[in-house]
């Protein structure tokens, strides 16, 4: 995943930044950045099945938790 998808750009932190800081954001450096400045983290970050959903929509985020529910469901009646 592109480290900018985790950067939240409105957050206080991130407006806070000079620019050289900013620019570190893109590229290598940006996951020593957000680990030395985690409210730079868009957040809520869930993981299923090696998929990411970042940020808060509600609707991408009932998606995202029907499909895991099915998916279980699914999964669970197969094993049985």
């Amino acid at each position: 995943m592109a480290q900018d998808r985790l950067i939240n750009r409105r957050s206080t932190t991130y407006k806070q930044l000079d620019d050289s800081q900013r620019a570190a954001l893109d590229g290598d450096a940006a996951v020593s950045a957000l680990r030395q400045h985690p409210t730079l983290i868009k957040r809520p970050v869930l993981e299923w099945q090696h998929i990411l959903l970042v940020g808060f929509s509600e609707q991408n985020t009932r998606r995202f938790l029907m499909f895991e529910s099915m998916f279980e469901w699914i999964f669970e009646e197969e094993n049985e």
